[in-house]
């Protein structure tokens, strides 16, 4: 999923991070020479300025280096994941809920990228600046090195101890909070139904168990953010403790304590900052795992390497067998499709006519039997080469904005379809002027095969039968479905699946 480019992108962040680190700790170290050496004062007010500007522009650059490379690596994973998705196996789909393949693509791997890009990051600047200040410490003092030293790897076991102790709660704090939402949800579907019941003061006890629950939760984890914040105070306490015992004893001068109390305040940003994320860790692995395990999942579908150099002209399905599970919905299905025929798919709700639709346009792989386009079998063609001629026409779109759903490539100006259409496109759409939009869509299409899935219930009959007869003028493929028996006699062919 890294190109090459990412590469150069992720040195160049890490070069200015670097230079970020290096100006940290040399600032702190001029300003200690103007309390020293006051007839050095303007040149070093000149250097002081020009390491602040220096800090400012490399931040800007750093701040939109990283944020291009974060919405980059997301788009493609995003992409990756929904690929995976589109293509993967019925009985995979079985074992997971939409609501975690919806929260795997749109969250968990927002989360992913931001721990790798934006923590693992942060935590590398943070110890190269950290070991800056050690660095440092040792040439003016080794009394103040070791001492900074000390407290760091105490900071580091309490951090580390906390943690371990502390991750099971944050994730049940995670856990208390989606049953929470859960909860909310199913009071509100569920409590119309249970007022006319009178037992909504059940829905209501429940929620009160489920919020106060969480806040309990949530409680627990604040008090082990308060563990960690609490353990920072008392060690960078210590050691501006020392610095000044040493300066008093030892007659050091005030620019020697200026500089490591100035760095021991800078050390508590990123103190803080990886305080901050360890709260997010236990989160991040399961985003981790999540994520990991969908982009696993290999796709059963065979691609070959055949392009489509022309319009689709027939599909033929021969001897087709499909089934979910033990449950065989295409039995020996023989089938053939021709362009300049509309075919009218009708049956039950579950009788297959959405597998059907899911075989031609190779998102499913038949379980025995081929499917040709073209004379050609489905499987000898590349990847996603004859969804290229295939135009899904279907009530999926009903959230977008009208002129996104008829023209997403805004071929044709708004007032030509408005025009054509003989209304405004706006987000108050009837029912009707809304499934007029798709069959009006599918009349603009370019593409050879044109699938209709349940448009026409609100439309005009004249409407329909004014667009019937585009269709036969058009040599294509068109495929009905519909439970409209009005609909059905302008096709020039009907298919029961009942009968397959």
């Amino acid at each position: 999923m890294i190109e090459k480019r990412d590469y150069f992108q992720l040195l160049l962040h890490f070069l200015l991070i670097v230079v970020l680190s290096l100006i940290q700790i040399i600032y702190p170290i001029f300003v200690s020479e103007i309390l020293t050496v006051q007839s050095t004062v303007n040149s070093v007010f000149v250097i002081v300025c020009s390491l602040i500007v220096g800090k400012m522009i490399v931040n800007i650059c750093d701040l939109i280096l990283s944020g291009s490379m974060y919405w980059n690596f997301f788009k493609r994973l995003r992409m990756k994941l929904i690929h995976n998705l589109i293509y993967m196996d019925y009985e995979d789909i079985l074992k997971r809920s939409v609501g975690e393949l919806t929260q795997t693509v749109e969250n968990d791997s927002s989360q992913v990228i931001e721990f790798y890009l934006v923590f693992l990051m942060t935590l590398l600047k943070d110890i190269l600046f950290l070991l800056g200040v050690v660095c440092i410490a040792f040439i003016k003092s080794w009394i103040i090195g070791v001492s900074l030293i000390v407290m760091l790897i105490f900071l580091f076991i309490v951090f580390r101890w906390i943690n371990k102790v502390s991750e099971v709660k944050w994730a049940q704090t995670k856990q208390a909070y989606q049953n929470l939402f859960d909860m909310f949800s199913m009071c509100y579907l569920m409590m119309t139904e249970l007022k006319k019941i009178n037992r909504e003061s059940y829905l209501e006890k429940k929620l009160n168990t489920f919020i106060r629950f969480a806040f309990k939760s949530d409680l627990i984890s604040g008090f082990i953010s308060y563990q960690l914040w609490i353990s920072t105070i008392f060690s960078f306490g210590m050691i501006k403790f020392i610095v000044l015992l040493i300066g008093c004893t030892q007659n050091i001068n005030l620019s020697f304590i200026y500089l490591f109390v100035y760095y021991i305040d800078l050390l508590d940003d990123p103190i803080y900052e990886l305080r901050t994320q360890m709260e997010n860790i236990p989160s991040a692995k399961k985003a981790q795992e999540r994520v990991f395990a969908l982009l696993k999942i290999k796709s059963k579908l065979h691609f070959g390497t055949k392009l489509l150099n022309s319009n689709i002209c027939c599909i033929d399905l021969d001897h087709v067998h499909f089934g979910y599970n033990e449950n065989l919905v295409l039995k020996d299905c023989s089938l053939h499709f021709e362009n300049g025929n509309i075919y009218g798919l009708i049956g039950p709700s579950g009788s297959g006519k959405s597998t059907l639709i899911n075989l031609i346009a190779h998102l499913y792989e038949p379980q025995s039997g081929t499917i040709y386009i073209n004379n050609v079998g489905l499987n000898e063609y590349k990847e996603k080469e004859t969804l290229k001629e295939i135009e899904y026409i279907g009530q999926n779109e009903k959230n977008m904005n009208p002129y996104e759903i008829v023209d997403p490539y805004h071929r044709y100006s708004r007032e030509k379809i408005e025009n054509d259409l003989g209304y405004t496109l706006n987000d108050e759409l009837s029912k009707g002027q809304l499934q007029y939009l798709y069959l009006y869509k599918a009349l603009m299409s370019s593409k050879s095969v044109i699938i209709l899935d349940e448009i026409f219930s609100y439309v005009d009959m004249d409407k329909i039968k004014n667009a019937f007869s585009k269709f036969k003028e058009m040599k294509k493929i068109i495929i009905v479905v519909t439970h409209e028996k009005e609909v059905m006699q302008f096709c020039d062919s009907t298919i029961s699946m009942e009968d397959l």
